[in-house]
């Protein structure tokens, strides 16, 4: 741990730490159900989410670098049931990203292996 002060007075004798709140915790009120399977999958895996109300989605895919290698916008939906395909990408591990319209998100690890 470093600790930088750029301003007096301070007081080192009491330091708080707080963990951040899960994304699954903050967005409750908006899904009942999350599921990516098979995981690992070799090319094609399927995601599956409810929803408490409809609403709209945004579908993202993201390799380890930050890159968006598949996005999609879903419409008033209630729930999803997708079969993907990352054929095309190589091996290894990626973020399956569902953001909700309240601003929440919801994430999982996908790992892609060969046969």
């Amino acid at each position: 741990m470093r600790i930088l002060i750029t301003q007096a007075p301070f007081n080192l004798n009491w330091v708080e730490f707080s963990l951040p709140t899960a994304v699954s915790e903050q967005a409750d009120n908006y899904y009942t159900d999350l599921e990516i399977f098979p995981n690992p999958c070799q090319d094609v895996f399927n995601i599956q989410a409810e929803f408490t109300q409809k609403q709209n989605v945004s579908l993202e895919i993201v390799n380890l670098t930050g890159e968006i290698i598949h996005a999609k916008k879903l419409t008033n939906e209630s729930d999803i049931s997708r079969a993907m395909d990352l054929g095309d990408e190589p091996d290894g591990i990626y973020f399956v990203i569902l953001r909700l319209e309240d601003g929440s998100s919801l994430s999982n690890k996908l790992v892609k292996i060969s046969r």
